[in-house]
């Protein structure tokens, strides 16, 4: 069946295949959607979960080649993906405004990615990969942002300056909890701020003080808002899956001793 962005989250209701390019995702799937709709229900709606996405992991999850049943809300499920998928396109758009271009070439990139083939499959797809772009385009726009209000020296550690810095931050940090392939995208991000440094580091109008104050603001938040961010994803893992599962053998003993449900009994050192 053909597929568009013009209608993309109408095919999202269809009881289609389900194809999944790993053997793996299935069987992962089925315990991750456990521990997503737990944790909006935590997060978002203390008072009212049942409003949230609640279901019932049905065997269709761990079977590639069975349709999904009425039980299974696969339109909510594959609503997120498919709504990153388009948020995207507008993404391109800004980022090419950014970087200079004009309004008639970035209509022209933004309806490329709106009709690139990859993007339009993956958005599909119950997958983590259109979240990742998503949020790579994110950061890669805010960083652009960021680069615009750097340039003119007068808007050096404005509010501006640092709004974008930050939010680039965040944005690394939410792309490398998406995959760890996101560390590409810090890399390439990082490159370019060894290059603005080494830049300011030549600028004989730059004072050393001036330097510090730029290279402490590009760690924070280019290093340790990541850093945090990342670190507060395992912290959320940590808080709402506390019960024994089928992953448990890949863990160490003395953290299968602290889930609940183990079934580990105490062990004592003999005289």
């Amino acid at each position: 069946m053909k597929c568009t962005s013009g209608n993309l989250l109408r095919n999202t209701s269809k009881r289609s295949i389900t194809l999944m390019y790993t053997l793996h995702w299935p069987s992962y799937s089925s315990l991750w959607l456990h521990f997503c709709v737990d944790l909006m229900a935590r997060l978002i709606s203390k008072k009212s979960p049942s409003m949230l996405l609640r279901y019932r992991i049905m065997s269709s999850l761990t079977d590639q080649h069975r349709m999904y049943d009425h039980a299974t809300p696969y339109v909510s499920m594959r609503f997120l993906p498919a709504s990153m998928g388009i948020a995207t396109v507008p993404l391109a758009f800004l980022t090419l405004r950014a970087l200079g271009c004009g309004a008639t070439s970035a209509l022209l990139g933004a309806v490329f990615i709106m009709f690139e083939n990859g993007n339009i499959t993956q958005s599909r797809h119950i997958l983590l990969d259109s979240p990742l772009i998503f949020f790579t385009a994110v950061a890669i726009f805010c960083w652009v942002s960021f680069n615009n209000e750097d340039r003119e020296r007068d808007h050096a550690f404005s509010d501006e300056w640092w709004l974008w810095l930050l939010l680039t931050g965040v944005a690394l940090g939410a792309v490398v909890s998406c995959k760890w392939v996101g560390l590409f995208t810090i890399a390439t991000i990082g490159l370019d701020t060894i290059r603005q440094l080494w830049v300011l580091l030549g600028d004989l109008r730059v004072s050393p003080r001036s330097f510090a104050k730029h290279f402490l603001a590009r760690a924070i938040c280019l290093i340790a808002v990541p850093t945090v961010f990342y670190m507060a994803m395992f912290a959320i893992h940590f808080q709402i899956l506390q019960s024994s599962g089928d992953g448990d053998g890949f863990m160490s003993a003395p953290f299968q001793h602290t889930l609940s449900g183990r079934g580990m009994d105490d062990t004592f050192a003999g005289n």
